[in-house]
């Protein structure tokens, strides 16, 4: 390859690579999908606990939403980051 593509690509892992910035938000937002799906779980639950049937499914299908959407978007930013780490690993091409 060009000298272009070594100085885009300096030395020193994932983090001199993609920022700090980049990880900072990735992880936090991983963070902030883990404490919604543990919510969506914890809301599911107490929805057992209602006695008025309408209450209950309205409360079961939106905590069944919150769940799939927070799962969704922390295995998307998990593959993300998986991602990033595996293609800072790799030597550059010659």
């Amino acid at each position: 390859m060009t000298s272009a593509h070594h100085e885009s690509n300096p030395p020193g892992g994932p983090m001199a690579r993609r920022g700090l910035r980049w990880w900072v938000l990735h992880v936090g937002l991983s963070f902030a999908a883990v404490f919604f799906l543990f919510f969506g779980i914890h809301l599911l639950v107490a929805a057992y606990g209602l006695a008025d049937p309408f209450h209950f499914v309205m409360t079961f299908f939106a905590s069944n939403l919150i769940i799939l959407i927070s799962a969704t978007l922390l295995v998307g930013f998990c593959w993300r980051i998986i991602a990033a780490i595996r293609s800072d690993d790799r030597p550059p091409d010659e």
